[in-house]
């Protein structure tokens, strides 16, 4: 079995997913129901897309990276964490500096810094 490729289009039976996604249990896959849940009802409001041919339904690794994506993306929206396009230490600082100033949370370098300045 091929290792998981995000770039890849090749159609493959949404079962075969259950082995090749990693699972929060080790050793084992994710549950044949949670692949069929996200391709019928979704997650977050988003739906893996999948195709019928002959009986079989199928999808592609690109298709189940870009719904983990959207996942993910919506539930950081839902709880408020900003989530960096760039992995720069500048934006991680700013987007870091964003979600502090958001819970009110003042860190010991801002305090001195006020200090400093008093």
């Amino acid at each position: 079995m091929k290792l998981f490729d995000p770039n890849d289009n090749e159609f493959r039976p949404l079962n075969e997913y259950t082995k090749r996604l990693p699972s929060s249990r080790a050793g084992k896959g994710i549950n044949r129901s949670t692949v069929w849940r996200w391709a019928l009802r979704g997650c977050a409001g988003n739906v893996l897309a999948t195709f019928v041919i002959g009986g079989m339904r199928y999808t592609s690794d690109f298709h189940v990276a870009e719904f983990l994506k959207a996942c993910t993306a919506a539930r950081a929206e839902r709880l408020g964490i900003p989530i960096s396009r760039n992995n720069t230490q500048a934006l991680k600082r700013r987007d870091h500096a964003a979600l502090e100033e958001k819970l009110g949370i003042r860190t010991r370098s801002k305090a001195n810094a006020q200090r400093r300045e008093a």
